[in-house]
C-alpha cells in the first residue's frame, strides 16, 4: 500500500505490491512522469491532426479541453499547458491521481505535426478516512468535520496539499510532520501527525492620552479566550472594557462547532455597558452556522437588545428584537503575522423596536447591517500593504417615518480598533465607515514595523435631523512583535477632523500584550 507524502504537503515514499497503484512522484512536483512527452522537441511544428484513443473523447470533455482550437497552433504551447498538463491536472483532482497523458505514433511532415493523444487515468480513488497521530486533545469527529471528510470523497490532489494549513489554523492543534496518503486499489487513508498548539490567549491594552484639561489620561481593556476546552473546537471569550472614566463593557461569548447533525455549530453571546449612570445596554444573542468553504462560517441568529437613557420623567428604555444574518470568511498565511491573503464580514438584521416613554410608547422596525474586509499585499520578502475598510449603519423607521436614535444605541468608534488618533469610543454614531492603508516593513518572521492612515466619514444625520457629516482621519507609527513570553504591539497617532491641524499634545499611545498559552 503507497504511502505518499510531499516536500510542501507529501513527499513521495511509495511500496508497490502486486494490487498497488503506480508508484507516485512528489505531489509538489506535480510527477513528471505523468506528462510523457518532449513537446519541445516539435517547437518548430504546428498540429495539423491529433487524435484520440476510444472513449477517451468523454475525458477530455470533462477536463474542458477542445483539440479541435489548438488545430494549427504552435506543438510547445499546446500539448504543455494546454492538453497534456490540464488533463493531468484535472484527474489528479477528480479521482485520479496517477493519470498519465502521451503523445505517441508522432509524424512531422512540411512542418505540420500528426499524433495520437494516448491517455491513461488509472484507478479511480477516493479518500475515506483520516488518521490523527500525536497526544493531542482532539476529537477525531470534529477533525474530520473541519477538513470536510464526513464521507469519503474523490481523490483532489488540491484539497490534499491544503489538508496542513487547514489543520495550523486550528491554533489548538498544529501539524508535527507533513501529512501523508496511504493508496490502495480505489480508496486511500490520509494520516496527519498532530502535536498540540498554543490557541488559547490572554490580551490586556492600555491607551495613553489627554482629557480636555491636559492631564494624562489612561484607558485599558483586557480579554481571555480558550479554544477547544473539550477537544471539540469549542471557544469561550471574555472581554472587558474601560474606554472612559465611568465607562464599562463586558462581553462574554461561546460557541460549538457541529453540534447538531454533524454539520450546524451554536453560539450564544451576553454583552453590558454602562456610562455613566444614565444609560446602559445589554444586549443577547444566539445563533446556528455552517462552515462555508474550509474558509469561514455563515450564522442565523436572533439578537435581543435593551437600551436604558436617563431616568425618572426624562427617561426612555428601547427594546429591539432582531433576527439577522452574517458571513465570515479568512485565509491568510500566518495567522498572527500575516503578509498575504484576506478577511472578510457581514452582517444584517432586522426587527421590532419598541420605545417606552414617561408619555407612552411607540413602536417601529430597527434595521442593522455591518460589513467589514481587509486584504494583505505581499511586497516582496520583508513589505506588505494592509487595506482595509469597515463600516456599521442602523436606522428606525415608524410610521411617520424616520425615528431618532437614543445616545445608547449609537456605534462607538475610536481607539485601537479603529480611528487609532481618537480616544477609545469618543466618537459616537448610527453610521460611519473607516479606510485604513497601513504598510508593513517585517525585520522579522515575527515582528515588524508599520505606518498607518485612517480616514472615517462618521454620519450623525441618521440619528438627528440637525446632524450633519464628518470627516475625520488619523495618522500614525508602530512595531509589533513577538517574543517568548508573547505578542507586543506598540502604536502612537495623531487625530483630528479633515481639515483641522492635529496636535502634538493630543498623541494617542496604545500598548497591547497578548500571551498565548
Amino acid at each position: 500500500m503507497p504511502l505518499r507524502m510531499s516536500t510542501g504537503v507529501f513527499a513521495a515514499l511509495l511500496t508497490a505490491t502486486a494490487a498497488a497503484a503506480p508508484a507516485a512522484t512528489p505531489a509538489s512536483a506535480s510527477r513528471p512522469d505523468s506528462v510523457a512527452t518532449a513537446p519541445y522537441a516539435y517547437s518548430a511544428a504546428v498540429v495539423r491532426r491529433i487524435d484520440v484513443g476510444d472513449g477517451q473523447q468523454g475525458w477530455l470533455r470533462e477536463a474542458g479541453i477542445n483539440l479541435k482550437k489548438f488545430e494549427g497552433k504552435p506543438a510547445d504551447r499546446v500539448f504543455v499547458s494546454g492538453v497534456l498538463q490540464k488533463f493531468v491536472r484535472y484527474s489528479e483532482n477528480n479521482g485520479y491521481p496517477f493519470a498519465r497523458a502521451q503523445l505517441v505514433n508522432v509524424r512531422i511532415d512540411s512542418g505540420y505535426l500528426c499524433a495520437t493523444l494516448k491517455l491513461d487515468r488509472g484507478n479511480r480513488i477516493t479518500i475515506d478516512s483520516l488518521i490523527a497521530k500525536g497526544e493531542v486533545r482532539v476529537r477525531p469527529s470534529f477533525l474530520r468535520n473541519h477538513l470536510g471528510l464526513r464521507k469519503p470523497r474523490l481523490y483532489s490532489e488540491q484539497y490534499v496539499n491544503d489538508i496542513d494549513r487547514r489543520i495550523n489554523e486550528l491554533g489548538f492543534v498544529r501539524t508535527a510532520q507533513p501529512s501523508a496518503v496511504e493508496f490502495r486499489r480505489h480508496s486511500s487513508t490520509l494520516y496527519a501527525y498532530l502535536a498540540t498548539g498554543k490557541a488559547n490567549r490572554a490580551s490586556g491594552l492600555l491607551a495613553f492620552g489627554t482629557d480636555e484639561d491636559g492631564k494624562l489620561q489612561v484607558n485599558g481593556e483586557a480579554s481571555l479566550f480558550a479554544a477547544s476546552l473539550f477537544g471539540g473546537g469549542e471557544e469561550l471569550g471574555i472581554e472587558w472594557r474601560s474606554p472612559e472614566k465611568n465607562t464599562q463593557l463586558l462581553r462574554v461569548s461561546t460557541g460549538v462547532p457541529y453540534l447538531i447533525l454533524n454539520t450546524i455549530g451554536a453560539s450564544a453571546l451576553l454583552s453590558m455597558e454602562r456610562r455613566d449612570t444614565l444609560y446602559m445596554s445589554l444586549n443577547g444573542r444566539l445563533g446556528l452556522s455552517v462552515p462555508v468553504g474550509g474558509r469561514g462560517k455563515s450564522s442565523l441568529f436572533v439578537e435581543l437588545q435593551r437600551h436604558s437613557n436617563g431616568s425618572g420623567a426624562q427617561g426612555a428604555t428601547v427594546n429591539l428584537t432582531l433576527y439577522g444574518v452574517d458571513l465570515l470568511l479568512r485565509r491568510t498565511d500566518n495567522p498572527l503575522f500575516p503578509r498575504s491573503g484576506y478577511a472578510a464580514g457581514f452582517s444584517f438584521a432586522a426587527g421590532r423596536r419598541s420605545v417606552s416613554l414617561s408619555s407612552g410608547s411607540t413602536a417601529g422596525i430597527a434595521v442593522e447591517g455591518a460589513a467589514e474586509a481587509a486584504r494583505h499585499f505581499r511586497l516582496g520578502s520583508h513589505a506588505s500593504i494592509l487595506a482595509r475598510v469597515q463600516g456599521k449603519a442602523k436606522a428606525s423607521l415608524a410610521e411617520a417615518g424616520r425615528e431618532e436614535l437614543l445616545p445608547s444605541e449609537l456605534y462607538g468608534i475610536g481607539g485601537a480598533g479603529s480611528l487609532r488618533g481618537f480616544a477609545e469610543r469618543s466618537v459616537f454614531a448610527p453610521l460611519y465607515a473607516i479606510a485604513t492603508v497601513e504598510p508593513q516593513l517585517f525585520y522579522s518572521a515575527q515582528g515588524y514595523l508599520h505606518a498607518f492612515y485612517d480616514y472615517a466619514v462618521v454620519d450623525n444625520a441618521a440619528s438627528s435631523r440637525s446632524g450633519a457629516v464628518s470627516h475625520l482621519h488619523s495618522v500614525g507609527a508602530g512595531t509589533r512583535f513577538a517574543t517568548g513570553a508573547g505578542v507586543f504591539a506598540i502604536t502612537c497617532a495623531l487625530g483630528c477632523e479633515v481639515g483641522k491641524k492635529p496636535l502634538l499634545k493630543e498623541a494617542k499611545v496604545h500598548v497591547a500584550y497578548t500571551a498565548m498559552f
